[in-house]
C-alpha cells in the first residue's frame, strides 16, 4: 500500500458508495496518510504489515494538524508515539533475527571448511601406508559440530515455516560443499580397499627376531586403525547423507505449497444386532363387573299395559373363579307392580377380552309377589357382551325360566357394562 500525502481525495473502485466504512476511509485518504495502490483499489480486507503501521505513524506526525477539521492534540501525539515505539521494537527484534541468520550462515561456513579439512588429512594419513601409525583421531569434536550443524538446519527450517519472516539462507553453496565431501569420502573408501604395502627398506639389513616382532605389532597396529578409519568414515557418511535429506525435505518445504489435507473417510460401522425387547406381559384383566339396564318379559302381565311390564335390572359378578365358572347376583324390580326378583347364576364366559364376548349363565330366581310356600324357580340367562374397552361396555342377554305350576317365561336385559 502506497502512503503519501496528497492533494485530493482519491476514488477508490473496492470502496463504493454506501460503504460502511467509506467516510473513514476518505477522511484518511483526504489527510494524506493513505494512498492505496497502483490499480486504485484500497484492499480493506488486506493485513497491514508493521511497516506499513511505521509510516502510517511517520505520515501523520509530519502532518501535523493538516488533516482539514482536525487538529493532532498533544494526547493523540502521545499515543502514536507510543505506538511508534512499540512498532520500532519489533522492528529492531526482526532486525536481530535476520543479523543471526547471517551468523548462522558464518557458523556453518566455518564448520564445514573444519570438516573438509579434517577429512583431507585423513585421506593424506591413508595414503602413506609406510609410516609408524598416528594416533587415531578423535572424533567427538566432529560428531558434536555434526550436531550442532544439524541443530542449525533445524532452525532454519522452523523460520521456513513461519509467515511474515525473512527467507531462510540460500543452501545451493552447502550443497554443493556437501557433494564434494561425499566425493572424498568415496576416494577415501577406494583407498582403505587397497591393502597397504609396508616400505622397501633402503638397503638389506641383517633381520632379527625382535626386528621381526615388532614388525608385526606395527602391521597389527595399522590395520586395527584402519578398521576405525573404515568406521568413522562409514559414520560420517551416513551423517552427511542425513544432512543431505533434510536440506532436500527444507527445499521441497519451501518451495512446496502444503498439500490440502483429504477428510478422512467415514468410518463405516457395522450396526448391532438390535435384540427385541421382550414384550410386557398383558395386564390381568378384570375380575369383577357390575352391571345396571332395563328388564322386559316377553309375556306381560294380561292386568296392566306393556309400560307397567318394565323393570330395572342391576347385578355385581365375578369372572374365573372355579372351573372358568363366576358368581352373579342381580336384582329385578318391575316398575309396573313393585315386585322385585332376586337371581342368582354361575356364568361361564367365553371370549373375555374380546370385543364380542358371549357367555352362558344358570342358576335360580325368588320371586317376591309369588304365592307358593318357596317362591324358587330355575331360571338361567344367555347373552352377550360388546366390550368397548377392558372397563367399559354393553351387554344384551334372555333369560328363559320356570314360573308357578311350571309354567315356561322368557324375558330379556339390555345395558351397560363396568368392569373393575
Amino acid at each position: 500500500m502506497i502512503l503519501a500525502v496528497q492533494q485530493s481525495t482519491p476514488s477508490f473502485r473496492d470502496v463504493p458508495a454506501g460503504h460502511w466504512a467509506k467516510e473513514a476511509v476518505d477522511f484518511i485518504a483526504e489527510c494524506g496518510l493513505i494512498q492505496g495502490f497502483e490499480d486504485g483499489t484500497y484492499r480493506g480486507n488486506q493485513n497491514l504489515t508493521r511497516y506499513q503501521a511505521a509510516l502510517i505513524f511517520y505520515r501523520f506526525i509530519q502532518a501535523g494538524s493538516t488533516c482539514p477539521g482536525q487538529a493532532a492534540t498533544p494526547e493523540d501525539q502521545a499515543t502514536v508515539q507510543k505506538g511508534m515505539e512499540e512498532v520500532s521494537r519489533e522492528l529492531e527484534t526482526l532486525r536481530t533475527q535476520i543479523a543471526g541468520f547471517g551468523e548462522t550462515n558464518t557458523a556453518q561456513d566455518a564448520r564445514l571448511q573444519a570438516l573438509e579439512e579434517q577429512i583431507k588429512n585423513l585421506s593424506t594419513a591413508q595414503a602413506q601406508p609406510a609410516q609408524p601409525a598416528a594416533p587415531a583421531p578423535d572424533t567427538s569434536a566432529l560428531e558434536a559440530r555434526i550436531a550442532a550443524l544439524e541443530e542449525e538446519l533445524k532452525k532454519v527450517t522452523e523460520a521456513q515455516a513461519q509467515p511474515a519472516q525473512p527467507a531462510a539462507p540460500d543452501t545451493s553453496a552447502l550443497e554443493t560443499r556437501i557433494a564434494a565431501l561425499e566425493e572424498q569420502i568415496k576416494n577415501l573408501t577406494a583407498a582403505q580397499a587397497q591393502p597397504a604395502q609396508p616400505a622397501q627398506p633402503a638397503a638389506p639389513a641383517a633381520t632379527t627376531t625382535e626386528q621381526e616382532a615388532s614388525q608385526q605389532s606395527r602391521l597389527e597396529a595399522l590395520e586395527g586403525q584402519v578398521r576405525a578409519l573404515n568406521d568413522q568414515v562409514n559414520t560420517l557418511r551416513g551423517e552427511l547423507n542425513t544432512l543431505r535429506t533434510d536440506i532436500d525435505t527444507m527445499r521441497s518445504t519451501a518451495a512446496t505449497p502444503p498439500a490440502p489435507t483429504t477428510p478422512p473417510a467415514p468410518e463405516v460401522t457395522t450396526p448391532a444386532p438390535v435384540t427385541p425387547e421382550p414384550v410386557p406381559a398383558p395386564a390381568p384383566l378384570p375380575r369383577l363387573y357390575f352391571g345396571l339396564g332395563a328388564a322386559y318379559p316377553i309375556e306381560p302381565p294380561a292386568a296392566g299395559p306393556v309400560e307397567q311390564a318394565l323393570g330395572i335390572s342391576a347385578f355385581i359378578g365375578a369372572h374365573d373363579v372355579i372351573f372358568g365358572f363366576g358368581p352373579r347376583v342381580g336384582v329385578d324390580y318391575s316398575l309396573g307392580t313393585g315386585s322385585v326378583n332376586v337371581t342368582a347364576y354361575l356364568v361361564r364366559n367365553f371370549n373375555r377380552g374380546a370385543f364380542f364376548d358371549p357367555y352362558l349363565g344358570l342358576g335360580v330366581r325368588y320371586d317376591t309377589t309369588s304365592a307358593a310356600a318357596l317362591p324358587l324357580y330355575g331360571d338361567a340367562v344367555l347373552g352377550a357382551g360388546f366390550n368397548f374397552s377392558r372397563n367399559f361396555g354393553l351387554f344384551l342377554e334372555g333369560n328363559p325360566g320356570f314360573g308357578d305350576d311350571l309354567s315356561f317365561r322368557f324375558g330379556v336385559r339390555a345395558g351397560l357394562k363396568v368392569a373393575f
